[in-house]
Order: C-alpha cells, then sequence, then structure tokens
C-alpha cells in the first residue's frame, strides 16, 4: 500500500510540476501559483516521509533535491527565479521516469540528483 501511495504523489508531483511551470511561462504568477507551490511541498514532504519504507527508496534523494528547490521558491514565490522552474521541471521529468526505470534506477536517480545540486 506504501508503494502504490509513494508511486501516486510521484505523478501528483509530476503533474504540479507542469501547471507550476505552465503558470511562469505565461507570466501568472499569482496566489494560485503559491498555493501550487505549497501544494507541492506537501506532497514532496509526505513522498520523503514514506520513501524508506518502499522499494522506490531511490527516488529519496531526488525528493530531497525536489524540497531544497520548492524551500527556495517558497522564500519569494510572488517572484520565482527561471533556474527554479527549470530545475522543478528536471526533476519532476527524473522523479517519473524513476519509476519508470528499473534497470540501474538508484544510479540514475542519484546522478540526476547530483547534476540537478551542481546547477542549484
Amino acid at each position: 500500500m506504501n508503494d502504490l501511495r509513494v508511486q501516486s504523489q510521484g505523478e501528483r508531483v509530476s503533474q504540479l510540476i507542469s501547471a507550476l511551470v505552465s503558470k511562469f511561462m505565461m507570466g501568472e504568477i499569482k496566489q494560485e501559483f503559491v498555493n501550487g507551490l505549497k501544494d507541492l511541498d506537501a506532497v514532496a514532504q509526505d513522498m520523503d516521509q514514506r520513501m524508506a519504507r518502499s522499494k522506490f527508496s531511490h527516488v529519496a534523494d531526488l525528493c530531497a533535491t525536489l524540497r531544497t528547490i520548492v524551500t527556495r521558491a517558497l522564500e519569494s514565490p510572488m517572484q520565482p527565479t527561471g533556474k527554479d522552474m527549470e530545475l522543478l521541471q528536471n526533476l519532476g521529468d527524473a522523479v517519473e521516469r524513476s519509476f519508470l526505470d528499473n534497470d540501474g534506477e538508484a544510479a540514475t536517480a542519484q546522478s540526476i540528483s547530483q547534476s540537478i545540486r551542481n546547477v542549484a
């Protein structure tokens, strides 16, 4: 059951990030955007807590990096940086792929997370 919840949250992370990036690109930085960041933070936090008890523990590093970027964005939510939005989009893609990729999943997730941290 926990694995299904983590996987579902991974899909939700991807959806939230897509919506946030879309709003950012359209210049729609309003309260709805801030609420989306807060929702993303809550989902990522819950996902991070469940991760260690799931078969998707390899995604934990990505989730931690996601939380770092979201926390930074929430410091100034009405003025998000293009860099953070790009990083969020890359993280969303990486989280989504990590649930699909069974070969070398831990190494792949760690590599992606490290490369994103280097850019951040």
